[in-house]
Parts: C-alpha cells; sequence; structure tokens
C-alpha cells in the first residue's frame, strides 16, 4: 500500500521508474533498512487490524518474554544501531537484515542483550514508530519518512 499511495515518501516508485519492471522484487532485496523497519511496522498494524483479537505478541511474532524485553531496552538498542549502521543506504549489509528482520532460533530465549537482542527486533521498532508517532494517522504513516532518530525522545 504504502508504495502506492499518493505523495508517499517511499524510495520504492522512484526506484521502480529507474529499473526494469522485471527486476521489481530484486530492487526491493535492496531497500534501506529504515525503509523496511517502516513496512514491517506497517504490516503489524495491518495484521492487528484484520484480525483484532491477536495479541501484540502474536503480531509481532515474539513471545511475551521478547516483548517486555525490547518494551524495556528498544530505545536503548535503537540508539546503538543508529550509531553503528546507516539506516538510510541501499543494499544494507545482509548481517544488519539477519539481526534486525528474520527469525533466528538462537534468540528466542534469553539472556538478550544489546549485543544479542531478541530476534526479529526490527518489527517491534518499526511498529512503535507507528503507534508512538503517527497516532492513527494512515496517510502520515503511509506517507511520512523514516526517521527513526525521533524516537530517541
Amino acid at each position: 500500500m504504502r508504495y502506492a499511495a499518493q505523495g508517499t515518501s517511499s524510495l520504492v516508485p522512484k526506484a521502480c521508474a529507474e529499473c526494469d519492471p522485471w527486476s521489481f522484487l530484486e530492487m526491493l532485496d535492496k531497500l534501506p533498512l529504515g525503509e523496511r523497519f517502516l513496512d514491517e511496522g506497517l504490516a503489524t498494524d495491518f495484521a492487528k487490524a484484520v484480525v483484532p483479537d491477536a495479541t501484540g505478541e502474536e503480531v509481532l511474532g515474539m513471545s511475551q518474554m521478547e516483548v517486555e524485553w525490547l518494551e524495556a531496552n528498544g530505545q536503548r538498542l535503537l540508539r546503538d544501531r543508529l550509531q553503528r549502521w546507516n539506516f538510510t543506504v541501499w543494499d544494507p549489509p545482509f548481517e544488519w537484515i539477519m539481526e534486525s528482520l528474520w527469525h533466528d532460533p538462537d534468540r528466542i530465549k534469553p539472556p538478550w542483550t544489546l549485543d544479542c537482542p531478541p530476534s526479529r527486533w526490527g518489527y517491534f521498532v518499526g511498529q512503535r514508530f507507528f503507534t508512538r508517532y503517527s497516532k492513527g494517522d494512515w496517510l502520515r504513516r503511509l506517507t511520512g519518512p523514516f526517521d527513526f532518530r525521533i524516537m530517541e525522545d
């Protein structure tokens, strides 16, 4: 949805205009991390709208312990990664994507640290970004930039 929203700040429409149509999926794999977090935030919010009885943990695909750890440490984790990673660079390192967005069976149980956070923590950050700063405004969610630095306050 965000890619097609009128006035979107998504990078995808511009990139698609500059690539061959059959390269679309390959191009999506190269999106900046901030763009991916934003999309996952929309996806989790959409899932909650479609299945309103789902718990927050079910929507995120996480355990209650993982969510509790991220609620307590998510801002510190994001601040740490913002200092070490570039969330706006195209084709981010595969390790960043694996750590933040992929399911890792070795990280589903504690102990978690900033260096070894829960699996798929980017979904949590994306969801919190929307919940906290967009206040239910879908147009703003769909067209807003992905500057995660505002979460540091």
